[in-house]
C-alpha cells in the first residue's frame, strides 16, 4: 500500500507531500522539473555539495497540469523569508545563500533526475536500518522519494525487475536499487545532521548497482510503463515480467560509452 508521497518542484530543495501523485511518460508530474545551475562552471546545482538547498522549501502555487506549462512556485527560506512567483527574485536569493551566480532551468518531468524517473522505498527498509542504529532518525524525508511503500524488508530487493501496479491506473517497472551519499546525512528541517546514517548503510545493505557496483542502497528506480495518478493508500500489486528497456537503460548506456 502506499502510505506517502512527494513531489519535489525544485531539485535538491525541500518539497511537499500531497495526497496523488500524476504520473506521465518521463517521471511525476511536476517533480524536479527546475534546477538550478552554476553560470560560471555550467553545473547542475546539487544537495550533494551544497545541503543549504535542504532548508529551503519549494510549493507550488496551483496543481501541476499534463500539457499545461510548470506552475509558478514560492519558496520559503531557512530564515523564514518567502519569495513567491519571481524566478529572478528566487535565482538572486539563491546566488546569495551559495555565494555564487546562478541560474535557473525549467525543463520537462525526467529531464533533471540525476537517472531515474521514479524514486521509491519500503517502511520496511528503514525499519530494518533503524534496529542497526536505533538513535538515528530514519525519517523517509532522508531519502526523497517519489512513494513510500508499506512494505517489508526484503521488498525492495523483491521488486527489482517487476512490474509493479499501483491503484488503478499506474504501472511501474522497476530496474535497480537506489545508491546513497552524503545527502542522507545532511540537515533538513525536523532531521538533525547524522552521517551515521550513510555508515550504517554502508555497513549493512550494499547491493550491486549498475556501473558502480556494490553501493550503499535504500530504495529502487523506477521507468514508467503506464501512466496515471497514484493516491496515497493505493494497493501495489508486484508481477514477474521479462526485462523491459526504459529510460534508465538508456541513461546507464550512456554513462558507459
Amino acid at each position: 500500500m502506499i502510505e506517502r508521497l512527494w513531489r519535489h518542484p525544485v531539485k535538491s530543495m525541500w518539497g511537499e507531500q500531497p495526497d496523488h501523485l500524476t504520473f506521465v511518460e518521463g517521471g511525476v508530474l511536476g517533480d524536479r522539473v527546475r534546477a538550478f545551475f552554476a553560470v560560471e562552471s555550467g553545473d547542475r546545482i546539487s544537495a550533494k555539495q551544497h545541503g543549504a538547498l535542504l532548508n529551503c522549501h519549494a510549493r507550488y502555487l496551483r496543481e501541476p497540469t499534463s500539457g499545461d506549462p510548470v506552475p509558478p512556485i514560492e519558496v520559503e527560506f531557512g530564515d523564514g523569508a518567502v519569495i513567491r512567483d519571481d524566478d529572478a527574485a528566487l535565482t538572486q536569493r539563491v546566488s546569495e545563500l551559495l555565494g555564487f551566480e546562478v541560474r535557473l532551468a525549467t525543463e520537462e518531468p525526467g529531464v533533471l533526475v540525476d537517472l531515474a524517473p521514479v524514486h521509491l522505498a519500503a517502511t520496511g527498509t528503514l525499519r530494518w536500518l533503524a534496529d542497526r542504529h536505533p538513535d538515528g532518525d530514519w525519517d523517509a524525508r532522508r531519502f526523497r522519494p517519489n512513494l513510500l511503500v508499506d512494505a517489508e524488508p526484503d521488498a525492495e530487493d523483491g521488486w527489482l525487475g517487476c512490474d509493479l501496479h499501483i491503484g488503478a491506473e499506474v504501472l511501474l517497472h522497476v530496474v535497480m536499487p537506489t545508491p546513497r551519499c552524503i545527502v542522507t546525512t545532511r540537515a533538513q528541517p525536523g532531521l538533525a545532521r547524522d552521517q551515521k546514517i550513510l555508515r550504517t548503510i554502508t555497513r549493512d545493505r550494499q547491493r550491486d548497482v549498475p556501473v558502480r557496483g556494490d553501493s550503499p542502497s535504500v530504495g529502487a528506480y523506477a521507468d514508467v510503463v503506464q501512466p496515471g495518478v497514484v493516491r496515497i493508500g493505493d494497493a501495489v500489486r508486484v508481477e514477474h515480467v521479462p526485462p523491459r528497456r526504459g529510460a534508465i537503460a538508456a541513461a546507464l548506456d550512456a554513462r558507459t560509452i
